[in-house]
């Protein structure tokens, strides 16, 4: 994002709505944060929150809320930019000092635009939710997995959100989960 934060962003197709995917993104949260509590932490509450920890803040799915658009200069010193990374770049010590208005452009002309497929790539939550399903299958369910996401009326298993076809304000590429934040 140019600041602490970073936004993963996932393209989908225009079928779901928010809460349809801010489900889903709370289902991910709630395993990361089981599977791995040493690393990643869920409360909204900054105070309630562990210092040193990704903050998985799913709550950011929604029609409206803010986020950092790539490739433009923030208003921190060193006039860092939002930056898309490859996955092999997101690693321990990353810091946003290292994408500056200075060095941007040569890195966009070197490596082009890194965010382009999330803007033409269209995916379905189903395959995603199969697969879920089949983590989940047998395991030990942990309280903070238990936990139905908002807007559930199942547990785990029964969360399929269904899939209605030009459902008005449903995510497109450009209001995509982008849940993932220090």
């Amino acid at each position: 994002t140019g600041g602490d934060g970073m936004h993963l962003y996932v393209p989908l197709e225009p079928v779901y709505t928010y809460e349809q995917v801010r489900s889903f993104a709370e289902i991910i949260a709630r395993m990361v944060a089981g599977e791995r509590p040493d690393l990643f932490t869920t409360p909204r509450t900054v105070a309630k929150r562990e210092k040193g920890k990704v903050y998985y803040d799913y709550m950011q799915v929604r029609e409206g809320s803010t986020i950092s658009a790539p490739y433009v200069p923030r208003a921190y010193p060193g006039a860092p930019v939002s930056t898309p990374l490859r996955w092999s770049e997101v690693i321990r010590g990353l810091s946003p000092q290292q994408f500056d208005i200075r060095n941007a452009p040569d890195r966009f002309a070197r490596l082009g635009d890194l965010f382009a497929p999330v803007l033409t790539l269209k995916q379905r939550l189903e395959d995603a939710i199969g697969m879920i399903e089949k983590m989940v299958a047998g395991k030990k369910v942990t309280p903070e997995l238990r936990r139905r996401p908002a807007g559930c009326r199942g547990g785990l298993q029964a969360h399929q959100p269904p899939v209605p076809r030009g459902v008005g304000g449903a995510a497109s590429c450009r209001h995509t989960p982008h849940s993932h934040r220090k």
